[in-house]
């Protein structure tokens, strides 16, 4: 790709090909009192505050302009090459997987191909604009319009027409690669089907949504960027608001809950096919109450989908909408097996977990290690997918945990269960629901018949502590304030970065705008820049993610063998949950993740086990086993 760099203009310096006879910069001397875009002379109207002498400066640094394009082209076509190569890499590595990872190869493959696509035409769009000079000479007619009758116009309105005009230009491109991107990630077949259906339904309109969004912000950004210092008062601004809000409880908790994790036992429907009208009875399901028709649990009226209650009567258990339709009935306690729509369901099954346990355990380990939890909560995701996870947030006085709902739906767990925690007596609550094992006539431990196409493995109570455990490793070394202070540099970063763009006439030269300003700056940084800043971006912060991600594991895992051994398996198993390959090319994971890779995260916790613990390595014994 050869620069167009052999033009020189009659002032004898060297400039741009592509700056021709209609736009050459502003400053460069032409006839007397004539504009280069074929208005008023710059004597007539002045184009720009300042702009004169930006130009001079364009005069005796044309070299730099050169450099300066050549910098920004070549980090362009770097940035690009390696995000493309990563995911050529990714569906290379997906390819080779045997059998009994085909399903997973499958989804990563199409993810893969359509990144890649995604970013081939992403790069050819802006090379075109680029190249063929659209970007400066657009820019030049548009001020031509109102530099001289309406400079507020010109200089605010059609700034914010231009970047809008050029975005639009970007997602017309990206659209068809969303949409395939969407169908591909439905197919892991752990999305909720009224989930997918509203999302496929309603996919363009909430493009549509994010364009007006993205346009809105380009506006706010120009706006502010006009003026020296903005950038600083924008990030200002933006730091403000953040520290704000992670000082507001209700807020932290509204993004934990709002369902406090339960502290009595809890009863989990599994295996039941859908009832109509498409409703899901597989849920998590909370003691309300003891009426006098039986013992009531209901579902959380925070979840999304129809509102459920569990009801056991004298001898028969009903599901239904509460105080309405049934869905679902069995006689002589559950013995008999359940009715779904006057319809045998075999496979369907209504099982304890002990929630006061599981809370107890966690919060007292918490406490012993002098790590503050304002609250536990159970986070509701079934509604939408089955995918499983677990976070901690805040900072200072207000911490909290929460695990999704999704960890105790699927197939049944086996393994052993947790010792009782010493902690607070069972209240009259809790002595009231032990009674729930004893209707239900079966714990989590025991075995029943599955569906053999469950797709799910829901997570023992072991699993299900040392995720907890992993999270509470999180807080105990302050990660979600680093998490902030990272993202805060970073983000300090961009807008001085915006700031400087905006405000180079090397860089506004380089590139053939007639004078540095708003537009030149925010079309370098969202277009020609883009995929630089970006890489650089997740290079970073997906880096430093990786490495508390390993400290937060080596936390868990020290705690005892028991809770290094519940994560390896729960990392297994939401590995397989997840439909994710368990390994990762380097250069992949290197760019686009913000947490280790199953194999690595699980070689680490095996050598902490070893050398904290004493304990064998279990995919030692695996393998000798095999051999």
């Amino acid at each position: 790709m050869a620069h167009p760099a052999d033009a020189t203009d009659r002032a004898g310096y060297r400039m741009p090909r592509s700056w021709g006879a209609d736009d050459v910069p502003v400053g460069t001397p032409t006839e007397a009192g004539a504009d280069p875009l074929g208005g008023p002379g710059l004597a007539a109207c002045d184009v720009e505050e300042g702009a004169n002498a930006p130009a001079q400066d364009l005069q005796k640094g044309s070299r730099a302009a050169r450099t300066a394009y050549w910098v920004a082209m070549g980090m362009f076509g770097a940035s690009f090459f390696i995000l493309m190569l990563a995911d050529f890499l990714l569906y290379l590595h997906a390819s080779k997987f045997h059998d009994s990872d085909r399903e997973a190869a499958a989804i990563v493959s199409k993810k893969a191909v359509v990144d890649l696509g995604h970013k081939a035409a992403g790069c050819g769009v802006t090379l075109l604009l680029v190249l063929s000079g659209a970007h400066h000479r657009l820019h030049s007619r548009m001020r031509k319009i109102g530099e001289c009758s309406w400079p507020v116009l010109a200089d605010v309105v059609l700034s914010i027409a231009f970047l809008a005009l050029f975005l639009l230009v970007r997602e017309v491109v990206d659209l068809p690669f969303t949409y395939f991107k969407l169908k591909a990630t439905f197919a892991d077949g752990l999305w909720n089907a009224d989930a997918v259906s509203e999302a496929m339904s309603g996919w363009f309109a909430a493009q549509l949504k994010i364009v007006g969004k993205q346009i809105g912000m380009l506006a706010a950004s120009a706006l502010v960027l006009r003026w020296r210092f903005g950038w600083l008062l924008a990030w200002t601004g933006i730091f403000a608001l953040q520290m704000f809000a992670m000082s507001q409880p209700k807020l932290l908790h509204a993004l934990a809950g709002p369902v406090a994790f339960p502290g009595t036992e809890f009863l989990v429907g599994r295996g039941f096919p859908t009832a109509r009208p498409d409703v899901s009875l597989n849920r998590l399901y909370y003691h309300e109450s003891n009426e006098s028709d039986g013992e009531h649990f209901r579902t959380s009226r925070r979840e999304s989908g129809a509102d459920l209650e569990f009801v056991k009567g004298d001898s028969t258990l009903v599901i239904r909408e509460p105080r309405g339709r049934e869905y679902a009935t069995t006689a002589k306690g559950g013995k008999s097996g359940w009715l779904v729509d006057s319809k045998a369901a075999p496979a369907a099954r209504v099982r304890s977990r002990d929630g006061k346990t599981l809370r107890h355990t966690f919060l007292n380990l918490a406490k012993d290690r002098g790590v503050e939890i304002t609250e536990m909560y159970m986070k509701h995701q079934s509604h939408v997918s089955l995918h499983n996870n677990a976070f901690a947030a805040g900072m200072g006085g207000e911490r909290v945990v929460a695990v999704f709902d999704t960890l105790f739906l699927g197939r049944a767990p086996g393994g052993p269960r947790v010792a009782p925690a010493a902690g607070p007596e069972e209240d009259a609550t809790g002595d009231a629901l032990h009674t729930a094992s004893d209707f239900l006539g079966m714990s989590e431990d025991d075995d029943e018949p599955l569906l053999p196409n469950t797709p799910t493995e829901s997570f023992t109570d072991d699993e299900v502590l040392a995720i907890l455990g992993h999270e509470l490793g999180h807080l105990a070394m302050s990660h979600p304030t680093w998490m902030l202070v990272w993202t805060t540099g970073f983000s300090f970063g961009k807008w001085a970065l915006a700031g400087w763009l905006t405000q180079s006439a090397i860089m506004a030269g380089a590139f053939s705008f007639v004078a540095p300003g708003v537009v030149p700056g925010l079309f370098l940084l969202d277009h020609v820049l883009k995929s630089s800043v970006d890489l650089t971006e997740h290079i970073v912060n997906h880096g430093l993610t990786r490495i508390i991600e390993f400290q937060a594991d080596r936390y868990g895992a020290e705690i005892s063998p028991r809770y290094a051994e519940g994560l390896l398996s729960g990392l297994a198993k939401l590995n397989k949950n997840s439909r994710c390959l368990f390994s990762i090319p380097w250069l992949y994971e290197f760019i686009h993740y913000d947490h280790p890779s199953t194999e690595r995260r699980v070689h680490n916790i095996e050598n902490i086990r070893k050398q904290t613990h004493g304990a064998p390595s279990l995919l030692e014994v695996g393998a000798g086993a095999g051999g």
